[in-house]
């Protein structure tokens, strides 16, 4: 893990207008204070301090502002963006994970994470795949439709024998799908023995398997022992640095199958 100073300024008006609006930029710098300002690495302690100060700031803006100028949605664009800006297996992950977790109890303004589902989707295809989804695989529950999609991507639509796109894209979208069962493996296994998503009502298929898998929509364990073969296979093609993850996750699949299925053993 690193604890090196974070730099946001590339989400500052930048040419893609990622954060513009004066509540946009006054969350992201209580964001940059919290982490920035001292040296401790104190992730509880730092999170603390950025949503006490956010909803101090919130209740202020609560009345008479603009729908676009919401503090709520405001503070989920500012999370998503500042999770671009935060390296991967970074300290800054956790915090950014408290934070929300801290929210979740910090009244009803932010009860149940009003808008948060949206943000994130309207926020996902970035090019930052690898920091934004090592930040928000570790919210469980709340991000699960999301680990579908990207175990989907990394292990359904990438073919072991040849690369359809660029190495590069190939390799992070397989460490992005390691990712998830690393941090989120968990809660995937549980979903996959309840058939989870399976019945879920959406437009389009966005649930639905990659072409490499013949198998039903959402999470059942015929796609995770799918998932597990296609880590193996994709390992031999995968560049050096990207074979330890993926051994990771392969284990990290073992030792919950063992656990979740076979208790006691």
């Amino acid at each position: 893990m690193s604890f090196e100073p974070l730099d946001f300024e590339p989400i500052k008006n930048d040419e893609r207008s990622v954060l513009s609006t004066d509540t946009e930029l006054a969350i992201l710098k209580l964001f940059d204070t919290a982490i920035n300002s001292s040296s401790s690495s104190d992730i509880d302690e730092k999170a603390k301090r950025f949503v006490t100060n956010l909803v101090a700031f919130a209740s202020e803006k609560k009345s008479g502002i603009d729908q676009d100028d919401d503090a709520v949605s405001a503070t989920w664009e500012v999370l998503i963006n500042a999770a671009s800006c935060i390296p991967y297996r970074h300290y800054g992950q956790d915090i950014l994970v408290k934070i929300v977790s801290l929210l979740g109890a910090a009244g009803d303004q932010w009860k149940d994470y009003p808008g948060f589902g949206i943000a994130m989707r309207e926020n996902w295809n970035r090019n930052e795949w690898l920091s934004v989804n090592s930040s928000f695989v570790r919210l469980g529950d709340r991000s699960l439709s999301f680990g579908l999609w990207e175990l989907r991507d990394g292990l359904e639509c990438v073919k072991a024998e040849r690369k359809p796109a660029p190495e590069a894209v190939i390799d992070t979208r397989i460490l992005v799908a390691t990712e998830w069962i690393i941090h989120g493996g968990r809660v995937l296994l549980r979903e996959s023995l309840l058939n989870g998503l399976s019945s879920e009502r959406t437009s389009g298929n966005p649930l639905g398997a990659g072409p490499l898998f013949a198998g039903a929509r959402g999470f059942n364990f015929e796609r995770w022992g799918f998932w597990k073969s296609r880590f193996g296979e994709l390992r031999k093609t995968a560049v050096e640095s990207w074979q330890k993850p993926i051994d990771e996750a392969v284990e990290k699949m073992t030792a919950l199958e063992v656990e979740l299925l076979m208790p006691g053993v």
